[in-house]
């Protein structure tokens, strides 16, 4: 929760994002005596025009999903762990979402979830899913996704979180 606190804090300057992590991280790094790491994905979203900047500090990348099916990860370097290394630089990376295109975010809990042979679930599977979601609301592609991983664990416990969020840009709507 203090990671979140600090990240939520630089956040609220208004800088870019890999300035946003490297200003938690070196915070993070000084009070770590334990070394622990976070991994965190952090973007901000222009509505108006989709314009999305981002950063990785060492999180599963993302899907992009469009309205067709096409599923990829975003392209960039996963970056380092926040609170591992002090003064590491984190870069930005800019794309633009279309209207209609969802981000897809998970944890590794997500692809990590283990079945009663001890088999992950994997991105092939979560792709699978995403693919055959193609048209769906948001809140029925984490349901899915959910059931999916449900499904495929079974019985089995499961040792890390599983989280999911699907972040749509919406078509506009033609002026009347």
């Amino acid at each position: 929760m203090s990671g979140r606190a600090v990240i939520h804090n630089q956040a609220m300057l208004g800088i870019e994002p890999g300035e946003i992590f490297r200003n938690a991280n070196n915070q993070l790094v000084q009070n770590n005596k334990n070394g622990m790491f976070i991994t965190a994905f952090f973007g901000i979203i222009n509505l108006k025009n989709g314009e999305f900047r981002y950063c990785n500090a060492g999180h599963n990348m993302p899907y992009l999903c469009n309205a067709q099916g096409e599923v990829r990860e975003i392209s960039m370097n996963p970056g380092f762990v926040l609170a591992g290394l002090k003064n590491f630089k984190y870069q930005t990376a800019e794309m633009v979402l279309e209207p209609g295109e969802r981000l897809v975010l998970y944890t590794d809990g997500v692809t990590e979830a283990i079945n009663p042979k001890v088999e992950m679930y994997t991105e092939e599977r979560l792709i699978h899913v995403l693919q055959d979601s193609a048209g769906a609301a948001v809140k029925e592609i984490v349901e899915r996704i959910n059931h999916s991983v449900e499904t495929f664990a079974d019985t089995a416990e499961q040792f890390d979180d599983i989280t999911i969020l699907v972040v749509e840009r919406t078509p506009e709507k033609a002026a009347v």
